[in-house]
Order: C-alpha cells, then sequence, then structure tokens
C-alpha cells in the first residue's frame, strides 16, 4: 500500500471490510478507510498514471507538519492513560 501500487487499494479495501465488524470503533474508522480508498481521490492515487507522474517528479517529496506529529503524540498518550490507568488506578 505504502507504495501506491494498484492491488495496495484492493488489500486495503478487504482488510478495512473485515475492520467493520469492530463495533463501534473499527465501524467507523474503517468505514472512513473505505471511504478514502473508494473515492475519486483514492482511485486517482492508486491508478497507474499515478505511478508515471511520481516517477516524473521524484525530488517532490511529502513532509509531515511537526504540529501533526505532536497532536498524533498527544492523542497516542491519551490513549496509553485510558488503558493503563484502570489497571493502575486502584479499587
Amino acid at each position: 500500500m505504502r507504495a501506491l501500487r494498484p492491488w495496495g487499494r484492493i488489500v486495503g479495501c478487504i482488510l478495512s471490510a473485515i475492520g467493520l465488524i469492530g463495533f463501534p470503533i473499527g465501524t467507523l474508522i474503517n468505514g472512513y478507510i473505505l471511504y478514502l480508498f473508494l473515492s475519486k481521490k483514492g482511485r486517482t492515487i492508486f491508478a497507474p498514471e499515478y505511478q508515471d507522474v511520481i516517477a516524473a517528479t521524484p525530488h517532490v517529496k511529502y513532509r509531515t507538519s511537526i504540529i501533526v506529529w505532536i497532536f498524533l503524540a498527544l492523542v497516542v498518550l491519551l490513549l496509553a492513560v485510558a488503558v493503563l490507568a484502570p489497571m493502575f488506578g486502584g479499587k
């Protein structure tokens, strides 16, 4: 999937469809992932023509903003606290 090969989209859709079973959070997350794979933009990204664009512009690299990394770290930290707090919280 990370290489944006056309077969990666199919595999991602299958895995997301299986993930719909995890009600309620899994359903929401995997439903959104399915939407992304099956939308017009998703079809464009996984099209063979897009590989030609990537090959023609090897100098263009996507860089994730530091704000996104900080937000992600906070979300992971909050999830870890939510999972671990009942274990070590006492009675």
